[in-house]
């Protein structure tokens, strides 16, 4: 089974597009860095995102990127003093990027060409997505500053609003996806594979 397995990913290695073979970097350098500034500094920790890490670029179907994002997450909130200071916006901006990455190979095959117009979309889903993070940094700021009282009816309503934009962006997303041609061509020499399931 195991032979099987490495089998079909040196298959979909020797059939990856440039394109594909710069995302799978980009994937694993993003996890890297993004861990390194998150505080992921124990070697077993270092070698699990590591290994989760290239995991996820191979197999980004699979669920070997939550992973990677619940070891920075979980790294950064034991080691950091301060989760909210200007740290926090560049450990948001890498799982940004490796969240997208990994999103982008997960929804194209492995041998296509990534063309302009995908890319571009592909680019302001990461801006929004950025831009939120960092507009919610700000609020918790300015909260923090005005030293604002806490209430439980306030944050609830403020969680439920959240998820039904979440929601909404996804369903628009999903949406606009549908209504638009793709620019993802296989290379004209080789066929279209999915990738293998584990």
């Amino acid at each position: 089974m195991i032979s099987r397995v490495l089998a079909e990913v040196w298959a979909d290695a020797r059939t990856a597009s440039p394109e594909r073979r710069v995302l799978v970097v980009i994937t694993i350098g993003a996890a890297l860095v993004t861990g390194a500034a998150a505080g992921v500094s124990h070697p077993l920790l270092v070698v699990g995102l590591a290994t989760f890490s290239v995991l996820a670029a191979i197999q980004p179907a699979s669920n070997t990127g939550l992973v990677v994002m619940v070891i920075i997450g979980a790294a950064w909130v034991a080691t950091s003093e301060e989760t909210s200071g200007p740290t926090s916006i560049a450990i948001a901006a890498g799982l940004v990027v490796f969240h997208l990455c990994v999103a982008l190979m997960a929804a194209t095959p492995h041998s296509s060409t990534l063309g302009p117009r995908i890319l571009r979309r592909w680019a302001i889903r990461g801006v929004v997505a950025g831009s939120s993070a960092v507009a919610v940094w700000l609020l918790v700021q300015l909260l923090d500053r005005r030293h604002a009282e806490g209430s439980t009816l306030l944050t609830a309503a403020s969680l439920l609003f959240v998820t039904g934009a979440a929601i909404a962006a996804h369903t628009w997303s999903i949406r606009s996806g549908e209504s638009e041609p793709t620019d993802t061509e296989p290379r004209a020499h080789e066929s279209e594979r999915s990738s293998p399931s584990w």
